[in-house]
């Protein structure tokens, strides 16, 4: 039967499909948009345009051209994708490739030649190939080379099997591999060179320098043909009788080695086994398909349910205490299978004596650990969670007692834990009865089919304790040896030793004095010294004869046992005395002594205080830190473990900014920075406190005239040389106890040489070497001075003179500073003249600066300047006013042509008053002297804000709106309040001229009635022309409801009647509408009501609710309840899709879509998005008291033609038709529709002949006749895919 592809269409613009409303593989067309769309899931469901996907998409019918092939083409040519449609498969052309992952990580073609599958992942993924995922069906996977023919096939849950041209060769077990066939096993060929450098245990190759097969455990080993280990009790070997243990792979006694013989003691071995246990592991698994309510399952065979019996329903495991498992024969579960059910027992066989613990645990919250275990090995766990069996890398247990998982459990999961203990076990004990012996007449041989002795071994034989017999052949009784490996014992008498070797080489010697030499082959040898013991010391120690212990090296175990300070996994090196570290010969180059001093270098005892860590060499000495980049190289100088204690002095290296820091006192003190710039730092707070650079000269004999110190000022010239160009020295002048003086000398390089320009003394400032002296500020100068031929005189008098005549003098006459010449006084700046007196005053060019006050007497001052700058804090007027009326309007008067401008103080008023706009600079504030937090300002253009409380409350924008703001705590609100008791505040709106246009009253008035609102008047009296009023009156009761009433727009000013348009009522109903004044008394229905009643008929009489919403979104009323904040139902109107949905959850959650009207007119029920082609589907049962059907009668004109339907106590279909073959084929459908056993069929022949149903089977009724068949027939069925018809149900 051909396959069909299911399509939705829509003709309504821009209408997209939802996931809800496509199924995997439908196709939704917009006939309108021309689109085609589809569901795609990639981990989330989401909906495509396919058309904005391809690039071309052909598609061809049944009967066309293509024949029903689909085709999609790529961008190169003949790389195409088919849908074959005569051949049901998907067909890839060579090189078009099936690409799998984001990245395209896994790729399936044909090139053409080769078939490949690959990963094209950059990150380290697998490809798993599975037959099945999360179900335990039992499902294999078979890899055939040829057809038919295996190659490789993997079990679920048991072996993979490989096999050569079709033959089984190799399968592998629960604990190993079987290998089948007649032929042989390639192992590795190699010499005993070739050897690989890391082996592991359980290695096996032959080695073609020894001519032997050899294994690795852990040392390389021959393998011979065979071998047994043999445990002995004190039964004398003499007596032919080895006891307590026999068995291959034990380890109480091994022999290693080649053709070793035990003979002497005649030709019978007696064994006695005691009692010897042979214990087996068996399991069984009893696989069930469940029948209705099935709870019993039988046919087992077990003595101990809880240890032996684990139960698996459809793949998960079942926790113990939901069946019963006690009768030895069956299980019984706690709740009834339903049918199908797929019930596996696995059952450990009956008498079986292996240990099998159980542990169940309940977890908590992301629970990680679950102690309580007692197990040998991890590996010997079964862990399951909640049934599931885990993988060992889900989860850890290596200590024996407690499992961790991986990811922490939820609350309420279950976590079993099975250990099935170490496996099969072999044990032996030796009895004294003699039943237990079994006799092996004549020669023993292991690895020989010959024994030529009691006992003959050819192979190798591992010995692990120790072996007596009167002889041994085949082995040198100085030497063991295999291969280029031996150890043997030299004894010369004088030079007795032990010497290892290995490839022909003496790699170990132990002599006579016990001591050892190691000699290695590799540049890169190392020697491991193990301790299998986990937690414990592993060390090589150094004692004495008297076993007195002198040093030690070892890893601490668990406790840290080596010394007080160790800890696990510590490296201890230990000495008695010195720990000394040498290289180069017999130098030492670091010591730790026995105080715990170091020195590192040529290696000496330190003998300063300080001297835990020496660092000394004949030649440079020095020592490194090195960090990284952008970190920090420290050294710190500690006196605890924590806070600043642990860091009190520091010398740090900053690497990111190439700075070296010192601190003391944990805090930062000295800074050179990577130009060399030198900084001290002190956080004294002190006023007299600051950094201090000390240099102190400590001499024990000061003496006149000893340097103290120096600082220099040095650079390089232009050729490179280095250069003091200045210095600062400090010397001593007087070193006598009482008397103590110093000097600081000052010394320039002065045309190429340095010169001491300067000494600076307690006394005095000493110029030297033709040193200008210039003074830019005062100078005091006690005594007299000469400057050439003026002086100085200490009566404080200068006196200048030209031609020996005395011009002028500038002096002191011991209270005021006077300048006198003869002429004008002219002060100049260069040549330029400043200051220049005349007769009748003085002029002063350039800029005049008083420091102080400055007092100008006179009628009147006159600044004829642009621009006149006070630097001076405060500007008096009216100085010495007697009150603020004498005050009366002093100020400021800017004069001009067009009219002054004045800013005054008016005393009437008690304010300032100015005759023009006063404008603020952008970002300043009109603020509050006495509340600084209070302020107006303009934060933008043309808006302004008032802030108070350093918060802002209120700002008027650009367009006029007005904004409130209010603390976090509190609601913004705007008072209008009014000292009338009848008038209430308002907010008006006026246009310009002062006319009101609108207005919101708060309250508004009553009229003398009270029964009535009037609007409120502006402050001229007038009425607004349109009006808002909020009242919280009703019928003279303050508080009862909250009413909104309106005056129409455009009405007279001298008119305030207003009218009631919504309204909330003391009891939180509402009312809208024309008619608001009475709200209904429905019992449930009124806490919202629209009344119109007054309106008339028509549409002036209508009312009703308009929802506006976004066109891409929904608008709907939804209906909720106190006990759970959600959805119950709603009716909502799809703007997306033009649809009106009806939804109820009948429970909790939210409610789900549970009706549609599309905008075709269809109607859903039950279901979601459907064709238009549908006006109503029901998904689900639809009852009626009856169904029919009306359509126009077909032949008589203004009539209709109505039919019922076909009912009865069932659902089902029918097909009827006419058969002339004898056989009536069903729909194929019919086999997922309908009960096959519930067919029934009518058969009416055409003609006089018998015809009867002969059998109904796989889809068709086979039909016989006495003649040949002609006939009608219907087919009746009940309907399978839905619940049975009740028939008679209780109301």
């Amino acid at each position: 039967m051909a396959s069909n592809i299911k399509f939705k269409r829509s003709a309504v613009q821009n209408r997209v499909p939802t996931t809800a409303q496509l199924d995997l593989g439908e196709l939704a067309l917009n006939t309108y948009d021309g689109k085609l769309y589809t569901e795609i899931n990639t981990g989330s469901a989401a909906v495509v345009e396919i058309g904005s996907k391809l690039s071309s998409l052909v598609v061809d019918g049944a009967n066309g051209a293509g024949g029903g092939d689909v085709v999609f083409h790529g961008t190169t040519s003949g790389y195409d994708l088919t849908w074959d449609y005569s051949d049901n498969s998907l067909k890839f052309a060579d090189n078009a490739k099936a690409k799998f992952g984001a990245g395209g990580d896994l790729s399936i073609y044909h090139d053409g030649n080769n078939n490949y599958i690959d990963g094209n992942s950059v990150a380290e993924d697998h490809i798993y190939i599975r037959a099945n995922v999360g179900s335990d069906l039992s499902s294999n996977i078979h890899l055939q080379a040829k057809s038919g023919e295996e190659s490789i096939v993997c079990r679920d849950d048991e072996q993979v099997e490989l096999y050569y041209n079709g033959n089984l060769r190799l399968t592998t077990t629960v604990d190993g591999a079987d290998i089948s066939g007649t032929g042989s096993l390639k192992l590795p060929v190699g010499t005993t060179a070739q050897r690989s450098g890391s082996p592991t245990a359980g290695d096996m190759r032959y080695n073609s320098t020894t001519g032997s097969f050899e294994g690795y455990s852990t040392n390389w080993g021959e393998l011979g043909g065979g071998g047994v280990g043999i445990g002995s009790t004190s039964v004398n070997p003499g007596s032919g009788v080895v006891g307590h243990r026999v068995g291959v792979g034990f380890t109480d006694i091994n022999f290693v080695g080649a053709g070793l013989s035990i003979t002497g003691y005649g030709t019978t071995i007696v064994v006695d086994l005691g009692d010897a246990i042979t214990r087996k592991y068996g399991r069984k698994i009893h696989a069930y398909t469940a029948t209705a309510n099935q709870t019993t399952f039988a046919g087992l065979s077990y003595t101990n349910g809880a240890a032996q019996i684990s139960v698996y329903l459809n793949g998960a495991k079942l926790s113990a205490a939901t069946y019963t498992a006690t009768s030895g024969s069956t299980v019984v579960l706690g709740t009834g299978a339903s049918v199908g059910d797929e019930i596996e027992i696995i059952c450990i066989d009956s008498g079986v004596d292996i240990t099998r613990n159980v542990t169940s645990y309940t977890a908590t919250a992301n629970q990680t650990t679950f102690t309580g275990l007692g197990y040998s090995d991890g590996g010997d766990l079964d862990v399951y969670l909640n049934g599931i069996r885990l993988a060992q890398s889900d989860y850890t247990a290596n200590n024996g007692t407690s499992l961790v998982l991986a990811a922490g459990a939820s609350v309420g999961d279950l976590l079993e834990v099975v250990d099935m203990g170490q496996g099969a076990q072999w044990n032996s004990g030796f009895g004294a009865d003699q039943d237990d012996i079994y006799r092996l007449s004549g020669g023993v041989g292991i690895g020989t089919t010959n024994p030529t002795d009691a006992l003959n071994i050819t192979g190798n034989v591992n010995i692990v304790g120790v072996i007596t017999a009167s002889s041994f052949s085949g082995i040198d009784s100085d030497k063991i040896s295999e291969g280029n490996t031996e150890v043997e014992t030299v004894d010369t008498g004088s030079d007795g030793h032990v010497k290892v070797t290995t490839e022909g080489t003496e790699r170990l010697r132990i002599d006579k004095d016990g001591v050892f030499t190691v000699t290695t082959a590799t540049v890169n040898a190392y020697h491991k010294l193990i301790n299998p013991n986990n937690g414990y010391n592993n060390a090589l120690y150094f004692e004495s004869a008297s076993s007195t212990l002198r040093g030690l090296i070892g890893i601490a175990g668990g406790s840290g046992s080596f010394s007080h300070t160790s800890t696990a996994n510590d490296l201890v090196i230990r000495s008695n005395n010195h720990l000394v570290f040498g290289a180069g010969g017999n130098q030492g180059r670091a010591r730790i002594d026995s105080s715990g001093r170091m020195q590192i270098g040529t290696v000496t005892e330190g003998n300063a205080t300080a001297d835990d860590l020496t660092i000394a060499t004949s030649g440079a000495t020095g020592m490194t830190i090195r960090s990284g980049s952008s970190s920090e190289g420290n050294i710190f100088f500690s006196d605890g473990t924590s806070g600043d204690a642990e860091y009190r002095g520091m010398l740090r290296y900053e690497h990111n900014n190439d700075a070296m820091v010192i601190k003391t006192a944990a805090e930062e003190r000295l800074r050179i920075d990577s130009s060399g710039n030198v900084q001290l730092l002190s956080t004294d707070a002190g006023s007299s406190a600051g950094p201090e650079l000390k240099l102190y000269r400590n001499s024990a004999s000061p003496a006149d005239a000893d340097y103290l110190g120096q600082i220099k000022f040095a650079g390089e010239s232009d050729t490179g040389v280095e250069r003091n160009y200045a210095k600062i020295t400090g010397k001593i002048l007087d070193a006598s106890n009482g008397t103590e003086d110093g000097i600081i000398e000052f010394a320039h390089i002065k045309a190429g040489s340095q010169v001491i320009t300067g000494r600076w003394r307690s006394d005095s400032l000493q110029l030297l070497n033709s040193t200008n002296f210039s003074v830019a500020g005062n100078v005091d100068i006690t005594g007299t001075s000469t400057f050439g031929n003026n002086t100085y005189q200490g009566s404080g008098v200068y006196s200048y003179y030209g031609s020996g005549t005395s011009n002028g003098s500038i002096g002191y006459n011991g209270s005021n500073l006077q300048i006198q010449n003869n002429t004008d006084i002219i002060l100049r700046y260069g040549s330029n003249t400043k200051f220049q007196t005349t007769s009748t005053g003085a002029t002063v060019t350039g800029k005049l600066i008083v420091t102080g006050d400055l007092q100008v007497d006179g009628t009147n001052t006159v600044v004829n300047s642009t621009t006149m700058t006070v630097d001076d804090k405060n500007i008096v007027l009216a100085s010495g006013s007697a009150n603020d009326a004498a005050s009366d309007g002093g100020g400021i008067t800017l004069e001009s042509g067009n009219g002054n401008k004045t800013w005054n103080w008016v005393d009437s008023t008690n304010a300032w008053t100015s005759s023009e706009h006063i404008n603020v600079a952008a970002g300043k504030v009109f603020g509050f002297a006495d509340d600084t937090d209070t302020s107006i300002d303009r934060p933008a253009a043309n808006t302004i804000r008032f802030t108070t409380g350093n918060d802002e409350r209120l700002r008027i924008t650009s367009d006029g709106t007005l904004y409130s703001y209010s603390p976090d705590d509190a609601t913004p609100n705007i008072a209008i309040r009014s000292n009338d008791t009848n008038w209430h505040g308002y907010l008006t709106q006026t246009v310009e001229g002062g006319t009101i246009s609108s207005i919101l009253s708060c309250g508004g008035k009553w009229n003398v009635d009270g029964t009535t609102y009037a609007a409120t008047k502006d402050y001229n009296g007038s009425f607004p022309t349109s009006a808002l009023v909020l009242h919280n009156q009703y019928n003279g009761t303050v508080g009862s409801h909250l009413v909104f009433l309106t005056k129409a727009n455009g009405s007279s000013t001298t008119d305030g009647t207003v009218t009631e348009r919504f309204r909330i009522d003391k009891d939180g109903r509402m009312s809208m509408g024309t008619d608001t004044g009475s709200i209904g008394d429905a019992t449930y229905y009124d806490d919202i009501v629209i009344n119109n009643i007054s309106g008339g008929s028509g549409a002036a009489g209508g009312a009703g609710i308009q929802i506006l919403s976004h066109s891409g979104s929904w608008g709907g009323l939804i209906f909720g309840d106190a006990t759970s904040n959600c959805q119950k139902a709603y009716i909502k109107y799809d703007h997306g899709t033009d649809d009106m949905c009806f939804g109820t959850n009948g429970g909790s959650g939210n409610a789900g879509i549970n009706m549609r009207l599309t905008s075709e007119g269809s109607l859903n029920i039950g279901g979601d998005y459907e064709q238009s082609t549908y006006k109503l589907k029901v998904t689900g049962s639809f009852a009626a008291t009856t169904k029919s059907f009306v359509i126009d009668h077909p032949t008589k004109e203004n009539h209709s033609l109505r039919y019922a339907c076909l009912e009865g106590p069932e659902n089902s279909v029918y097909v009827r038709g006419r058969t002339k073959d004898g056989t009536i084929d069903l729909p194929d459908y019919w086999t997922g529709l309908v009960d096959e056993d519930s067919i029934t069929v009518n058969l009416t022949p055409i003609g006089n002949k018998r015809v009867w149903v002969e059998s109904i089977n796989n889809n068709s009724v086979n039909i016989a006749s006495d003649d040949d068949i002609d006939c009608f027939y219907t087919v009746f069925a009940e309907r399978k895919d839905v619940e049975k018809l009740v028939v008679e149900e209780e109301k």
